[in-house]
């Protein structure tokens, strides 16, 4: 399955999607070297999602969380179920279109007719960042398109 992620390092590097495909092939396996720093802005990163679900859950109560340690097939399901039943967010949205497939962070229900019934879906991201980087622009796109083969409408915004 290929992801958000996949067409973002391919845009950055042809040859790591290679390297990538031949790590998936069991062929190589990928260096991993430990940094801190790294580590430190993924917890960051992670808090600062956590902190938005906290935010969305005190003020709403209609959030479904769809669990990542799921089968990807379950996790599609329950996706589809809880935006047809028009909850007003969903966390760890999960999409699977043939070969593609990713997690958004959050889909939050919006006004505007799809058909899904009086409403529709637009994708939020939470990142760590002043200023909107191309792999988040990718991720939204994606998502974005994955939530409109659901509604059968486009979403007319994508948050960051």
């Amino acid at each position: 399955m290929f992801s958000a992620t996949d067409i973002a390092n391919f845009l950055d590097c042809r040859h790591l999607t290679t390297l990538d495909r031949t790590e998936g092939e069991g062929t190589i396996c990928k260096p991993s070297f430990p940094d801190s720093g790294t580590d430190l802005l993924r917890k960051r990163g992670l808090q600062h999602e956590q902190t938005y679900l906290f935010a969305l859950k005190e003020t709403q109560n209609e959030v479904v969380e769809i669990p990542g340690d799921i089968p990807w097939a379950d996790a599609v399901l329950r996706t589809v179920d809880a935006m047809r039943r028009g909850v007003y967010a969903i966390y760890q949205a999960t999409f699977q279109d043939q070969l593609w497939g990713g997690r958004a962070d959050f889909l939050i229900r919006v006004d505007a007719p799809s058909a899904l019934g009086a409403w529709s879906y637009e994708v939020i991201e939470t990142k760590l960042a002043r200023s909107a980087k191309a792999r988040a622009i990718i991720q939204l796109c994606f998502y974005s398109d994955a939530v409109s083969r659901i509604q059968v409408f486009n979403p007319q915004w994508m948050h960051l």
